[in-house]
Order: C-alpha cells, then structure tokens, then sequence
C-alpha cells in the first residue's frame, strides 16, 4: 500500500546482514552488517555447552553500521 512516505526524508529504514540487495536497490538499504560464520560457528558452541550442562554467560559479535542512503541524519 502506497502511505505516500518518502525515505529518507519522512521515514530511515535499516536492514540486518548487509545482502549484496542492500547497495544495489534504490535509495541503497542501510544495513548492520554481522559476521554470519562466527554466528553459527557460536551457536554450535553454545547448543554443546548447554548439552553438557554448562552455562554461557555472555557472547558479543562484532558488527559494523554500513551507512546508506535509506537513513537521515538524526534531528538535534
């Protein structure tokens, strides 16, 4: 449905995964950018910790804001 929105000037829009979509479409899609193997590479980490009982307190991933034209500059 057509709301009459313009981006980015009514409205930013941001992705997830950085898809080679993302630069390609028009206005290009802002994304965060994760790092897919380490992710899975984790989650398998965590599943067999959890298997054998053990508890994982806190996991941080790198990520990277790329900055397109689907987001305005923040208002004061």
């Amino acid at each position: 449905m057509e709301l009459g929105r313009k981006c980015p000037a009514d409205i930013s829009i941001v992705g997830i995964d950085d898809i080679d979509l993302a630069g390609a479409v028009t206005p290009g899609l802002t994304t965060v950018r994760m790092p897919i193997a380490r992710s899975g590479a984790l989650a398998v980490d965590v599943l067999l910790q959890a298997i054998v009982g053990t508890v994982v307190d806190d996991i941080t991933l790198g990520s990277q804001l790329i900055v397109r034209a689907s987001t305005a500059v923040a208002a004061a």
